[in-house]
């Protein structure tokens, strides 16, 4: 009885009304009551397409989950940012900048969507120039700091007022080539700089 009930209710919601009548009258008349050949052949073929029906729902639904997944972009980690980025300039300086600066890029970067590959773009430009004035910026004032200290650093400050009209031309134009280059200078003066803050260091032993 509990077999049968459960087949009524199973025909019931896919609307099969003939065979919830068949059913009834085979529970009824308990003499074991079989369906003929065609009438089993007809519910098969029903079952069939409902079968049918429902995987054509399924494949709809998960089709709007792919192109809604699609239309927005999302990142784990660096490696899965390289693969997915169809830009070669932008690709190539993140390179760069990841073997010099590792965490250079913020956290809430991964994980997060972004509605377009042109927002994607944007945020990695910002990400990439703000590392780059950072680190300038830090220059600027170490530098100000030595110059307090008596130190000149005429030709050093030239070099670095060559950073700054660098940075100008690169956030016009990102690429390798002009990174490279600026992260050069920047690690010139860095090490000039180092230089003399290590007299100013033993001077104030001295004192």
């Amino acid at each position: 009885m509990k077999l049968i009930s459960f087949f009524k209710g199973f025909f019931r919601k896919l609307g099969f009304g003939k065979d919830k009548i068949l059913l009834e009258e085979s529970s009824d008349s308990g003499s074991g009551t079989s369906f003929s050949k065609e009438r089993i052949d007809e519910i098969n073929r029903r079952l069939l397409e409902g079968g049918k029906e429902e995987l054509e729902k399924m494949k709809l639904k998960y089709k709007r989950i792919d192109e809604e997944k699609e239309k927005s972009f999302s990142f784990r980690n660096f490696d899965n940012l390289i693969s997915k980025l169809n830009n070669q300039d932008i690709t190539g300086v993140l390179k760069v900048l990841k073997n010099k600066y590792p965490n250079f890029l913020s956290k809430g970067f991964f994980g997060g969507s972004f509605k377009s590959k042109k927002e994607v773009n944007e945020l990695l430009e910002e990400e990439i120039i703000s590392v780059l004035e950072d680190e300038y910026l830090d220059l600027k004032r170490r530098m100000s700091f030595l110059r307090k200290k008596g130190k000149k650093l005429v030709y050093t400050g030239w070099k670095l007022m060559f950073v700054s009209s660098k940075l100008k031309s690169f956030k016009s134009n990102i690429n390798k080539k002009k990174l490279e280059r600026i992260l050069s200078l920047m690690d010139w003066v860095s090490k000039v700089l180092k230089t003399f803050e290590l007299k100013v260091e033993q001077e104030e032993k001295i004192k």
